[in-house]
């Protein structure tokens, strides 16, 4: 009897662990049917979301992928721009771009053998000035040189100032004839030392006959143009008559126009002789050219001042000639005095 029942027993309980399998199969099958439903019905009512739910997937991944590429893509710039190049360490550092130098002048020819007297001289001062300054550099033929810039100068300007004096007539011819070559060469004394101290100041090594030569050559070169000149102003001079500042202001232009070209002589013969000598870190051959005009300019006008009359007014055509004014204190003195009469303040 109790083999029978333990029999029995072990029987109705594997049925009922049957039972308990089917019915969490069937509850299994329950929920995914149902959950089916539910998402059939929202793929009806929204169609697009369905797609995206099926694309997040592999769009995750796309992202995830996108992000690491870009984290490798930016730790890579950091390294290039952190680390230090080889081939940056070789090369060599790149400089900021200048303004170009100005390319020194062509070498001196080898000096002539002779000057040539006088129209070889104005040949030289006209056709051939490297020549001449190779003349100076070398200090070659400056016995002969000097003399005969002298003479050019004596020779040239007497004209001028002859074709000035015929403004006023009579003995003024005679006077202004000899008051030009005057103006240009003691206006060269008065300044000489001061050309020569300053050419030292800038190590230019440059000799006192070297600073004759090259300066007398600058008012030859103005002489000699103011002649070439004379026409224009004697057509100036004899249309002006009776209107005397018309006549000062045809002077002032044509002896003007003339000293630019004195000023280009003693600027090209500067640069030519003290290109390798002259110091490069006080200004050079432009510093020494401004100081020798400005100070030969400002001494010119005094001794303008100090030679008067050249034109006489109108009015004192009754009075009788003089070589020389009395002088009425220094040209400035008179500039500002007069400034100030037409201001009102004196």
């Amino acid at each position: 009897m109790s083999k029978t029942f333990t029999a029995h027993s072990r029987h109705t309980r594997k049925a009922l662990q049957k039972m308990a399998q089917k019915r969490k199969m069937r509850q299994s099958k329950k929920e995914t049917s149902s959950e089916q439903t539910s998402t059939q019905t929202e793929n009806k009512a929204h169609p697009s979301t369905g797609k995206a739910s099926q694309a997040e997937a592999p769009n995750e991944q796309d992202g995830k992928g996108a992000q690491t590429e870009k984290l490798t893509d930016a730790e890579a710039a950091k390294e290039q721009t952190h680390s230090p190049n080889t081939n940056n360490q070789n090369a060599a550092p790149k400089r900021a771009p200048t303004s170009p130098k100005k390319a020194p002048p062509k070498e001196l020819p080898p000096p002539p053998e002779s000057i040539g007297g006088l129209f070889g001289l104005l040949e030289l001062l006209l056709k051939h000035r490297p020549k001449l300054f190779s003349l100076i550099a070398h200090e070659r033929h400056l016995s002969d040189l000097i003399p005969g810039l002298l003479w050019l100068t004596l020779v040239c300007a007497f004209p001028v100032g002859a074709i000035l004096g015929t403004y006023t007539g009579g003995w003024q011819i005679i006077y202004a004839a000899i008051k030009i070559p005057l103006l240009l060469l003691f206006t060269l004394a008065a300044c000489f030392f001061a050309f020569w101290t300053w050419s030292q100041y800038f190590r230019t090594e440059l000799s006192p006959a070297q600073v004759v030569s090259l300066s007398l050559s600058a008012i030859s070169i103005t002489s000699i143009l103011l002649f070439g000149l004379t026409p224009l102003l004697w057509l100036f001079l004899d249309g002006s008559s009776g209107h005397y500042h018309r006549a000062i202001t045809g002077l002032v232009c044509v002896f003007g126009l003339a000293g630019l070209g004195g000023v280009a002589v003693l600027y090209q013969g500067l640069r030519m002789l003290t290109w390798k000598t002259s110091s490069r870190r006080r200004g050079g051959t432009t510093a020494i050219a401004g100081i020798w005009i400005t100070i030969y300019g400002f001494v010119g006008i005094q001794m303008v001042w100090m030679l008067r009359p050249y034109l006489f007014h109108p009015w004192a055509k009754g009075r009788p000639l003089t070589f020389l004014r009395t002088v009425e204190g220094s040209i400035y003195d008179s500039i500002l005095r007069t400034l100030l009469t037409a201001l009102g303040l004196q």
